[in-house]
């Protein structure tokens, strides 16, 4: 069992500047991020009997926090679909994300118009219900507020392993819990974009009332800069079940072989998770871009065989 606290010191990011500066934008120093928790590690082995044996588990606890700025303002990480989504920003999880909060779906028009008489605005029925974060009877963009942090709160792993006469097993296992995913490959700028099911599988029409996903409206940021596009990206995946045959040495030396071992392995088979997307590892190659899936290439799942041999 460990404790860890880590402080980062002047950690090197993209700065944000007005675009009057031209040209792209420098790095800067732009804060300390905290990052603190706990290890554990367990196991146990037995190899003293014709059935071998052992199992071991570890997880990690996690805070992740920006604890100083070293600028004068908030550091815009990633940019999706023409706006910042992700932000350095102090007393926040490094490069969380900032959208509207939403409070469900208008059903009718007699919904929309009563709240449009109280914060001036003109949504339509169908339209996501805009929470007034701020409390200023008007919803603006200061009404953007933390929907999601890409950092899990716990990250875990395990193995189990089994052997008789000649059979072997093997299991492996890896997962994290508590850490939010931005659906970003849904490019409403991109006509011929894939598009995930489940937004039009139930969405809201006329004859749909009651629906989980909003009316049919690409243009609208209170879609899909809020937290509508934020999924649990909790998962635990099976990253191996193995099992082998290793055949006698009486029976391969005759035959000029030091051993032989047959096996078959999924790799990467089977995933739980409640997320809707392609895959809750999938994510981003930007470092700003932690939790934002842009459709990159999901992992494959794999059946293999194989024969190992040793002369």
């Amino acid at each position: 069992a460990d404790w860890y606290n880590k402080n980062t010191e002047n950690l090197i990011a993209l700065g944000t500047f007005p675009m009057s500066t031209g040209g792209g934008m420098p790095y800067v120093n732009a804060g300390t991020v905290n990052n603190k928790g706990f290890e554990f590690e367990l196991g146990y082995t037995n190899l003293d009997n014709e059935f071998t044996y052992g199992a071991s588990l570890n997880f990690s606890t996690l805070k992740n926090e920006v604890t100083a700025l070293d600028v004068d303002a908030p550091v815009a990480g990633a940019n999706v679909r023409g706006y910042n989504l992700t932000w350095f920003e102090e007393g926040e999880p490094i490069w969380y994300f900032k959208g509207y909060k939403t409070d469900g779906i208008f059903d009718n028009k007699e919904e929309a118009e009563a709240y449009n008489a109280i914060y001036g605005t003109k949504f339509q029925a169908g339209d996501p219900i805009i929470v007034d974060v701020n409390d200023d009877d008007a919803i603006t963009p200061s009404d953007q507020t933390k929907i999601g942090s890409p950092h899990p709160s716990l990250i875990y792993g395990g193995n189990i392993f089994m052997g008789y006469k000649g059979f072997d097993f093997n299991l492996s296992f890896q997962g994290v819990s508590g850490n939010d995913i931005f659906m970003a490959w849904y490019r409403t700028d991109r006509a011929g974009s894939n598009k995930p099911a489940y937004l039009f599988e139930d969405r809201w029409t006329p004859t749909n009332t009651g629906a989980s996903s909003p009316r049919a409206d690409n243009s609208s940021d209170y879609v899909y800069r809020s937290d509508l596009m934020v999924s649990n990206g909790s998962y635990m995946r099976i990253k191996q079940i193995q099992l082998g045959y290793t055949i006698a040495n009486s029976i391969t030396s005759k035959i000029g072989v030091g051993s032989l071992r047959a096996y078959v392995s999924l790799d990467d088979y089977f995933t739980f998770t409640k997320y809707k997307g392609l895959d809750p590892e999938a994510g981003s190659n930007n470092n700003q871009s932690q939790g934002v899936d842009r459709g990159l290439y999901p992992i494959a799942a794999k059946l293999l065989f194989g024969l190992s041999a040793s002369f």
